[in-house]
């Protein structure tokens, strides 16, 4: 219950209607993708799709990753599904570039932080997948230290989201299955776009609430997965 009074959730559950309806589209998106039921991820993915092209884009991942190349059968799967999808970006390397670019004109655009023509996209997808790891956690401390309450108060959530995070991936060998791997790349890519192209920190923090919470629910399922299979063996 705990995690249903954290700020972001009191302030979307009340006036993110859309953010909601795609949060929750996602968890079920994700738990039938892990039962492997693809008629249903089918139709969710769809409705994904309709309610957040990007977000859908992100979860297509995760969604290929099981049922194309059953990658959460074992880490050969995955190491080839993973290399086959670095190997499409640098094929692609220009689309993938003018995408993010102009995602991120378009939030520059958006918030009145862009003047003239001082826009300068980013020019390397290498130096963009070097530096993600980085990006990543830039994204999951935002809005960071600030003498303004209000993002005190959601740097103060991201500290103790991501203690949760590191308490619950630590104590229970979460990288040892495939599957864990996969679901937490999802979520790593999904952070990883919108730092890249979201400037404003309250916008980001907006965009990222869909994917911080799928990988909490995702995170708090495997840890009572984990727990019940301790309990059995001691009995």
């Amino acid at each position: 219950l705990f995690f249903f009074f954290l700020p972001t959730i009191l302030i979307y559950s009340s006036i993110g209607l859309r953010d909601n309806l795609v949060l929750i589209t996602q968890i079920l998106l994700l738990f039938t993708i892990i039962e492997r039921r693809l008629l249903i991820s089918t139709v969710l993915l769809t409705v994904l799709f309709a309610l957040k092209t990007q977000n859908a884009l992100i979860l297509s991942i995760l969604y290929i990753g099981v049922f194309i190349f059953r990658s959460q059968a074992r880490f050969l799967n995955l190491g080839i599904f993973v290399f086959l999808i670095l190997a499409c970006m640098w094929i692609y390397d220009e689309l993938f570039l003018e995408t993010i670019n102009y995602f991120r004109l378009a939030f520059l655009n958006e918030e009145g932080l862009l003047y003239g023509d001082e826009f300068v996209g980013y020019t390397s997808l290498f130096r963009v997948i070097l530096i993600s790891p980085l990006t990543f956690i830039n994204a999951l401390i935002e809005p960071g230290l600030s003498s303004n309450p209000f993002s005190m108060i959601f740097f103060l959530e991201s500290l103790i989201i991501i203690y949760i995070f590191l308490k619950f991936i630590f104590s229970t060998r979460f990288f040892s299955s495939s599957l864990n791997v996969l679901v937490f790349l999802v979520f790593f890519a999904g952070i990883v776009l919108n730092q890249l192209v979201v400037e404003s920190d309250y916008t980001l923090l907006r965009y990222r609430y869909t994917y911080m919470y799928l990988f909490l629910f995702y995170l708090l399922l495997f840890y009572d997965q984990s727990e019940k299979k301790t309990s059995f063996l001691f009995i």
